[in-house]
Order: structure tokens, then sequence, then C-alpha cells
């Protein structure tokens, strides 16, 4: 029973950890000590909405997506190594205010609601029976599908003066994760962390262009630091991420019609910004690698 709960959780913390668009977008990774992987597919955007004043504006922004965790060989004593997978569709939408507090500072503050709908598969070579309490458990929890809402709120101060045509930026950031969990068997009725995230990077000049828009390059370095339940379910407390982004923007952006052959461009005036992005991650027990793709309005 208690194998069969730790394991849901475990998963549970894994889908929602990732369900945010400013920690990890796309990729696969890997948790060692749990023998489990997990594929992410989301797509983050953002849209400003700007204020009638110098010293602040609104924002909009969420991601949509889809994630698969699996477990190969799960081992909940019945005589038998079976797999667990569970797949997440999820949504989500933030708002918030930044404030200008200087020409090189800002401050963010927003709050973001995530709906998740996960679909649990537990295979096994021993079919379950549902009267055996504790098979009922492992249909229940593993092999069944649920509804999760998860409310968050965050902050960020971000440092990011000129140097010549090079924008260097710091920031720290933090953010509050808590999940309300609609099921009786678990103990736990509410899964709340804490993640402090630390970044550094540089915004280049523009280095080419490509199809009318101008390509500037984003290299940086982030430490995640993880607290609260996902911390002690996935064994998981420090987070390291190197990689560079590949920002194509101009605004309005430009593109090539579907008629190639005339050669000529439309202007795309809702679109500000394309972004691409590329990196490396590393942990305790947990390595991946990340590709996001991403669009600002």
């Amino acid at each position: 029973m208690q194998n069969v709960t730790q394991t849901h959780i475990r998963s549970l913390n894994t889908i929602l950890f990732f369900a945010s668009e400013d920690i990890i977008s796309s990729g696969h990774f890997r948790f060692k000590t749990f023998d489990t992987n997990l594929d992410n597919y989301f797509f983050p955007f953002s849209f400003p909405l700007k204020s009638n004043e110098d010293t602040y504006d609104y924002y909009l922004n969420g991601s949509l997506g889809f994630s698969n965790y699996t477990q190969k060989s799960i081992d909940l004593y019945r005589g038998t190594h079976d797999r667990y997978s569970l797949q997440n569709y999820a949504f989500k939408l933030g708002t918030g205010i930044q404030y200008y507090t200087s020409k090189d500072t800002d401050f963010k503050i927003g709050v973001s609601y995530i709906y998740s709908y996960l679909l649990g598969k537990y295979k096994t070579l021993k079919p379950l029976n549902i009267s055996n309490p504790e098979d009922k458990v492992i249909n229940t929890l593993l092999n069944d599908s649920k509804q999760y809402h998860t409310f968050e709120i965050s902050s960020a101060f971000t440092y990011h003066p000129y140097l010549y045509d090079y924008k260097p930026y710091s920031s720290v950031s933090i953010r509050h994760f808590s999940t309300h969990l609609n099921d009786k068997i678990t103990s736990k009725s509410i899964i709340k962390s804490t993640i402090l995230k630390l970044k550094v990077g540089l915004v280049t000049p523009t280095v080419s262009e490509l199809f009318g828009l101008s390509l500037t390059l984003e290299p940086y370095a982030s430490a995640l630091y993880v607290f609260g339940d996902i911390e002690n379910s996935l064994d998981l407390n420090t987070i390291y991420i190197v990689g560079n982004t590949f920002r194509l923007n101009a605004y309005p952006v430009t593109c090539w019609v579907e008629d190639f052959a005339s050669l000529q461009r439309n202007s795309m005036d809702w679109v500000r910004e394309i972004t691409f992005d590329m990196n490396v991650i590393k942990g305790h027990n947990f390595k991946g690698f990340n590709i996001g793709f991403g669009v600002k309005f």
C-alpha cells in the first residue's frame, strides 16, 4: 500500500514540476534513483500588456503541452516486475505586473493556474483482482484518469545593464506551487513545493539575419534549488542548467507568404519574438537534454 502511494506521489511531483514553462519546456529526462524517464513537450508563450505609466506594465504568460512519465520496472510486491506510465495533458495561464525600479532593474510578481489531466496506465503480467483491497488501490491510483489544479505564486528580480551593444543580466526568482489532490487514498491532500532560481546570461547584438528576422544569441547558466514535496519525493534538491537561446526578433515580424514563387513577405504585427532554446540539465540523480520553442506576442 505504501509503495503504491509513494509511486503515485512521485509521479505526480515529477509531472507537476515540469508543467511550468519557466523551468524546462521540452526534452528527455532520466531519474537514475528510481529508473524513470520523462518526455516533455511544452509550448510556452508570453504577451505584454502596456500600461499608461512609465514605471510598470502588465503581462500574460502560459504554456500548453504534453508529458509522458515512464517507470519500466516497478515492483509492488505482487510477484512480478511491472510497467507504469503517466501521461499529462496540461495548460498554464498566468498574469502579473512588472515594475521598472530603475533603467537597469525590474521586479515581477505574478500568479498562475495550471490545469492537468493525467492518464495512468499500469501494465502487468498478473491481472489485477479488483476484489483484492491492495489491487483495488493500485487500480485506483495508477490505472485511472484524474484532474488536478495547481496554483502558483511567483516573483523575480532582474539586473540588466547595457555594456556597449551587449545586454548582460542576472536574476533571482522564487516560485511556490500548491496542487490540490482529489483522491482519498493518499495521506496528502495538498502538494506544496518552492523553487529558487538563480540565472546569469548575456544577450548579444544581432549576429545574422534569417528570413528578414534579426538573430541574437543568449548563452546562460542557471541553478535551481528545490524545496518541499518535490525535494522529498524525487530526492532532488539542486539542478544546474547550461544552454543557449536563439532569438529571432523584429517588430513587426516579417515572414515569407505561402506563395514562395512571388518572394513576397507579409507582416505579423502580433508576433514580437520567436525563440529556440537548447540546454543540458544535471542534478543529483537527474540529467536531461532540453529543446524548447516559444513565442512572445
